[in-house]
């Protein structure tokens, strides 16, 4: 009796285990974990393509035949090194064929008059529909004797369909929205995968007993191959909607694998609230009543910076307790500290008042907003991504693109097709120059209604937040509500002597809080700050990927050492589909 293993424990390698099982020795059927022996005569190698190669050359050099999945590897050379490798070894290698071994490929004329291969499949179709189907459908024209080196001609390439045709051949794939729906159509003939008739069954027998064609086989897999290549090249459509830092960086990462579009309805990068903020790189400590964002903050620090180290601004930064209103003591904070492993320093110096409980130096970083502008652009324009300025997306744009990814924060749901609710503020960020003493440090005072400074860039100046004063107003539903004389200021950059302000409100803060007596105002910025509704009980600003169909997906998070991290996030579900 024929002595097989089994490497692959999904969906189809159970599948040929149920087959062979019966019928054969059936020595091993394992995963990752290769419990093996070489004490076999076939190895069945359906594992991801990624492993392909390096197991069956483990095989081959052991002078165990080797049956494997479709596709046979990642690359035309590697499939081609491998059967040149059996054969000097004088081991046989097949790759998966089973189509051939249905009814009805025995039905279709040979006519070579053109001829459409039809699917109709429940779930998405991205570029994994090459290898689940298309190598199927290229094997079998090839078999029947169609010339596929005409070149490509793409009809559709679009998330719902993809239809493209390479001489006399049309492939066409529609995607329907029940599971029991599945239609294979070859010109007019259809698959009946229902029949008594078992082609795994067949297919095994005949490539067990060597009464198959191995040559044919290969010379097929390597064509199949070929073309497949050719198809690969033309990669999924993805719309990128919104060039702020969240946009920027899902572009990039996406532009590795697909072909990229950034909207933006501005007419320049990095415009709305991605440059108008406190530009601190938030590393946890700005949120003691929430652990997880707190770590998500520190993370995703750690990343931004790896790819963004150019603009770090040289600063220190303090965090305050203060004595009067804090929702925390220093010693919860300092606990809250130690479990996120937060370094910190307990400081004393004269940049604060009696009214200040404690005061800590921490290790918190913050950026240049104009060299994470210059960074944005020089990646931009060394990457694949197509950017399209002063260009507003619309939601009938939508079916030119395999993907859409709303990076629109305060606009989400101007093309979201599951409206939520958003809490939207419209926030001054006043612009000052402070005493010397202050020059290069940054103070946030917690945990409550208070005040923070920050280095403004790399200049004197330092922008003021604050949790109360900052806020013109605000509003819960579906979009902003603001009025026009608010309209009008915001994301205009600094604006000096602004009609509408709350500097006197600021400024008497900061007296409070520091002990400044000196405070001269350049200007305030304006912008939408949109977080979760009802959400003042504690400081959770989560970092949200949601995919809401198969094609589109939505990022929301207001911080922006966060946006390295999210476009990984959101670049490993759309890949995975």
């Amino acid at each position: 009796m024929i002595k097989v293993g089994i490497i692959g424990k999904g969906y189809f390698g159970k599948k040929i285990h149920t087959t062979l099982k019966d019928k054969y020795d059936v020595r091993f059927i394992t995963g990752k974990d290769m419990d093996i022996t070489y004490d076999i005569d076939w190895v069945v190698i359906a594992t991801s393509i990624d492993s392909h190669y390096e197991l069956c050359k483990e095989f081959i050099l052991e002078g165990v035949n080797v049956f494997v999945e479709k596709p046979m590897t990642l690359s035309y050379e590697h499939s081609k090194e491998l059967i040149e490798l059996a054969k000097k070894h004088n081991v046989k290698i097949y790759i998966d064929d089973v189509f051939l071994y249905t009814p009805i490929i025995h039905q279709i004329p040979k006519t070579l008059e053109p001829i459409i291969f039809q699917w109709r499949k429940y779930g998405s179709f991205n570029d994994t529909i090459y290898n689940a189907l298309t190598y199927h459908d290229i094997y079998i024209a090839l078999h029947l004797g169609y010339d596929l080196s005409d070149e490509i001609q793409f009809e559709h390439n679009r998330v719902n369909q993809k239809q493209f045709k390479i001489g006399d051949v049309t492939f066409s794939y529609d995607r329907v929205n029940s599971k029991k729906e599945k239609v294979v159509h070859i010109n007019g003939f259809m698959y009946d995968f229902r029949t008594n008739l078992n082609p795994l069954d067949t297919m095994f027998y005949n490539v067990f007993s060597g009464s198959v064609d191995f040559d044919r086989n290969h010379k097929l897999t390597l064509e199949t191959h070929k073309t497949l290549d050719r198809l690969k090249i033309l990669k999924p459509q993805v719309a990128v909607v919104g060039a702020g830092i969240f946009g920027i960086t899902s572009a990039l990462k996406l532009s590795e694998n697909l072909d990229v579009t950034l909207f933006e309805k501005n007419d320049d990068i990095l415009q709305n609230a991605s440059s108008i903020n406190q530009y601190r790189l938030h590393r946890g400590y700005h949120y003691p009543r929430s652990i997880e964002t707190a770590l998500t903050s520190k993370e995703g620090t750690k990343t931004f910076t790896d790819v963004f180290s150019d603009c770090e601004i040289p600063s220190k930064q303090f965090y305050a307790i203060s004595s009067m209103g804090s929702k925390i003591s220093p010693t919860e904070y300092e606990s809250f500290m130690d479990k996120c492993g937060l370094h910190y320093r307990v400081v004393e110096n004269d940049l604060v008042t009696s009214n200040v409980t404690e005061l800590y130096q921490v290790d918190e970083r913050l950026f240049d907003p104009c060299k994470l502008y210059t960074q944005c652009s020089k990646y931009l324009s060394n990457s694949k991504v197509g950017l399209h300025l002063k260009a507003e997306f619309t939601k009938d744009m939508e079916s030119q693109f395999d993907y859409v990814v709303n990076c629109t924060y305060s606009n989400l749901n101007q093309i979201s097709d599951d409206c939520k609710d958003y809490q939207f503020e419209v926030c001054e960020k006043p612009v000052v120059k402070l005493p010397s003493k202050y020059k290069g440090k940054g103070i946030v005072v917690m945990d409550g209604p208070f005040t923070c400074i920050d280095p403004y860039s790399d200049t004197d100046y330092h922008v003021i937040g604050n949790v109360v004063h900052a806020i013109h107003s605000s509003c819960v539903g579906k979009y902003p509500q603001i009025s026009d004389e608010l309209s009008e200021l915001i994301n205009k950059g600094v604006i000096k002597n602004p009609p509408i302000t709350k500097f006197k409100l600021f400024k008497d803060s900061l007296k409070h809080f520091f002990g400044i007596e000196e405070v001269e105002h350049i200007g305030s910025m304006y912008t939408i700050r949109t977080v979760l509704p009802y959400r003042e009980f504690d400081d959770a600003r989560p970092s949200i990927v949601r995919k809401e169909s198969d094609s589109k997906y939505l990022l929301f998070s207001g911080k922006i050492s966060t946006s390295i991290d999210t476009a990984n996030e959101l670049n490993q579900y759309i890949m995975k589909q």
